[in-house]
Parts: C-alpha cells; structure tokens; sequence
C-alpha cells in the first residue's frame, strides 16, 4: 500500500484518472453541470465504470490526457433527470451510488431519515420537498438500460466508523445485496458514506472488500492503473463553486493537501487485507 501511496506522489498528473463525486443536481445548477462537462470533455475526456475498472486492475492508459469518471452519490431523483437530459445526449456514462434502506420508505418518511442520515441535521425535513426525494428500483432499472452501472452506498447512509458487529455488516452487506436482488446484476461497486478517512474503520473495510471488488473514497487524488481496489480516489466538486475552483479540483490542486489521508486509507487497507486472510464474513 505504501508503494502505492510512493507512486502517487512521485507521479506527475500525466496519467491516471480521475473520479468525479456529485450528488443532488437541482435544476438550478444543471447549467453549471453543462459547463464542468464540457471542460472536461475539451481538456481530460472520460472513462466509462468498465474502462476505470480496467485501469484499477491494472490495464494499459490508452490516452495523455487524465479521464474522468462520472460519480453520484445517494440517488436522488434529480440524478436520473440528469441522466436522461445531459448524460445520454453526451452518451456519457457513470457510476449512481444508492441506499436501499432509504430508498424503500415512504415519501414523508424518506425526507425525514435525507435530513438526519445524509444531510445530517442540517437542513429540516421540512425545507426539503418532493423532488429531492430518492429514485425507485424502477428509476434504477432506466440507469441499467442506459448502459450506467449502480454501486452500494450503505444500507441507511450511516457513518460505518460509528457501527460494530452485526449493525456494521447490515449496513454494507444488506446494501449490496439488496442491489443485486433488486436489479439482477453483480454490485461491485461500494462508496461508503460521507467519503473522508474518519467516517471508515479497518473492519468496515474488511466487510466491504469481502464483498464488492471496488471501493470508492471521498479521498481526493489521482488514480493511477493498478490503484488499491479498496481505495479508490474521488474529487468532490460542489456545483454552486466557482467555476475557476471547479478547475482547480480537476487539476489536482487541492491533492496535496489529503497526503495524509491517503498514506492512513493505504495502511488501513493494509490491516483489512491482512484480517481478511483470517477470517470470513459470516
């Protein structure tokens, strides 16, 4: 791991990838979203969820420039119109993180638990309004025809740092598999909630690589070919940032600042790997 972490740094920004996080897009921002597409279209370009897995498991970089792959995290509704709007007339395609356990409840219960779970008390439910509510399964199964893949981001979106025990494997393993019920296909894809190294534990990691090949952090920096599966690097732009900031992010300009973090997240990868050896998920 520690290698890996060598190589990120003494890199320069020639290659690798990038992994773009988002979330809500209200309709007020999908401007901004055209915008920060279309830079990336003219200056990076774009990885599909299959060619970033390629790059992950060690496949050739067939371009100088450094692509981007499309991330959304905790399925709002706005993503699917997002989807249908911007991403299939661009014929992109991206990554929708989703939470089962939010998904399946009732409307007015549905914002309540956005306003605890994701938001984490900082707007009301009642500021919130029918179309930041979550997409369906049938939502879900649109992404799949337009050839997007759907990833795992917990069960309820809670912070697996604060879980043990059987409250930890229910919120990683009931997720996944009800992905894969749900929608028929292997889910190898986990994003675990809120993405920074202290909302993470050794032994979420252990559960969530026992059971899906891909973890995506909120970690920003480059991802390079061969990249720890488990730790995968995410550049989370807000779109209501200055467009020169949304720039700045893509270019790696804030990096530097998440060494740390990255050097704790390979060592903690390290320790899962090794437990693994040891034991199973039950």
């Amino acid at each position: 791991m520690l290698i890996a972490f060598n190589r990120l740094l003494a890199g320069t920004r020639r290659t690798g990838f990038q992994v773009l996080l988002l979330h809500d897009v209200p309709a007020s921002q999908r401007p901004a979203l055209e915008r920060l597409l279309d830079y990336i279209e003219e200056t990076h370009g774009f990885l599909t969820p299959d060619a970033a897995a390629r790059l992950i498991d060690g496949g050739a970089e067939e371009s100088n420039r450094i692509p981007c792959l499309l991330s959304f995290d905790d399925g709002f509704v706005s993503n699917l119109d997002v989807a249908r709007e911007i991403l299939g007339p661009r014929r992109l395609r991206a990554l929708f993180f989703v939470c089962p356990g939010l998904m399946d409840l009732p409307v007015s219960e549905q914002l309540d638990a956005i306003a605890k779970n994701i938001f984490q008390g900082r707007v009301s439910a009642n500021e919130l309004d029918d179309t930041q509510r979550l997409m369906t399964w049938k939502d879900l199964e649109e992404l799949q025809r337009m050839g997007h893949s759907i990833g795992s981001h917990g069960m309820t979106h809670k912070r697996l740092s604060d879980l043990t025990g059987d409250a930890l494997k229910m919120e990683i393993l009931g997720a996944g598999l009800a992905v894969e019920e749900k929608l028929g296909e292997p889910c190898p894809w986990y994003a675990y909630a809120f993405g920074d190294i202290g909302s993470v534990s050794i032994e979420a990691f252990r559960i969530i690589m026992a059971a899906h090949r891909y973890c995506r952090t909120g970690i920003r920096g480059l991802n390079f070919p061969g990249t720890p599966e488990g730790g995968v690097l995410a550049q989370e732009i807000g779109l209501d940032t200055p467009f020169t900031y949304q720039k700045l992010v893509l270019d790696g300009g804030l990096d530097i600042r998440y060494g740390r973090s990255c050097i704790k997240l390979f060592q903690m990868l390290g320790h899962a790997s090794s437990s693994t050896e040891q034991h199973s998920v039950s």
